[in-house]
């Protein structure tokens, strides 16, 4: 498809135990609670990247819970 996004899938198994032990403790501090009462209080992020012809494009999102 000229000049058009094509999508390639790999996957990369990481075990849960090793992807722990190199992350820091924080990753778990919401304890799966999602609900806060005031704004600007909790904030989640994601990344992630889209490989394109000319390089690695990142996304990110940055998402208020309290908005959500």
């Amino acid at each position: 498809m000229p000049g058009g996004f094509w999508a390639t899938l790999t996957r990369v198994a990481v075990p849960l135990l090793a992807l722990l032990r190199r992350v820091a403790v924080p990753l778990l501090m919401l304890d799966r609670n999602f609900k806060t009462d005031a704004p600007d209080k909790v904030w989640v992020t994601d990344l992630t990247y889209i490989r394109t012809r000319q390089g690695w494009l990142y996304l990110s999102a940055i998402l208020d819970l309290y908005s959500r």
